[in-house]
């Protein structure tokens, strides 16, 4: 679903790779006017391969270059959420619609298409797991699906911005959950997600 913005008409659509298809199997993007801000690629994986239940890895993390006024103001039109934490928001929707209780996001020193300088794709990949509560294990980032309360880890000054932020980012989640539920043991998912409450 669309979501219209002081910025444009926001979507979050799930779709299949078209050049990311290294990454993962399936593609989240988030999008003003259908000009793409974030991409998310990322696949989901069965039982037993990372852990005892099916979890999503996530391969690829990238903006679009030549976005960045746009990135800010979709950021802006959404609670100060920029597009990477929208598309988390909206993957751990969709996990949580699927019973899926972990995300794994590749650390930049084990993406495949990260040739020799790892250390320049550190701030895309590595850091931004970090801020989702991902804890390094092994070659990724393990983060659960469920949005985390980081509110109390922080001073008095700081706490009640962050609880607001955190309220919306669970009603966007919810939005998204709600929108998704409907669809969820059937053959058609919805390629646009909603990603804001009003």
């Amino acid at each position: 679903m669309a979501r219209p913005t002081e910025a444009g008409e926001q979507t979050v659509t799930l779709s299949l790779p078209v050049r990311t298809m290294l990454e993962g199997d399936l593609l989240l993007e988030h999008a003003i006017d259908r000009e793409t801000l974030y991409r998310f690629s990322f696949a989901i994986v069965p039982a037993g391969i990372l852990g005892r239940s099916e979890t999503v890895v996530i391969g690829g993390s990238q903006g679009v270059h030549g976005t960045g006024l746009l990135t800010r103001a979709a950021a802006k039109a959404n609670g100060e959420i920029n597009p990477a934490a929208t598309l988390m928001i909206a993957l751990r929707a969709l996990c949580q619609a699927l019973g899926i209780g972990e995300i794994h996001g590749v650390r930049a020193d084990n993406q495949p298409v990260v040739y020799a300088r790892a250390d320049h794709n550190l701030g895309a990949y590595d850091s931004l797991w970090a801020q989702h509560g991902g804890s390094a294990q092994g070659g990724f980032y393990v983060m659960d699906a469920r949005l985390s309360d980081d509110s109390q880890s922080l001073d008095s000054g700081h706490r009640s911005r962050t609880r607001r932020k955190r309220r919306l980012k669970q009603a966007i989640l919810d939005d998204i959950l709600t929108g998704l539920m409907p669809h969820v043991g059937s053959d058609i998912i919805p390629f646009d997600l909603p990603i804001a409450a009003e």
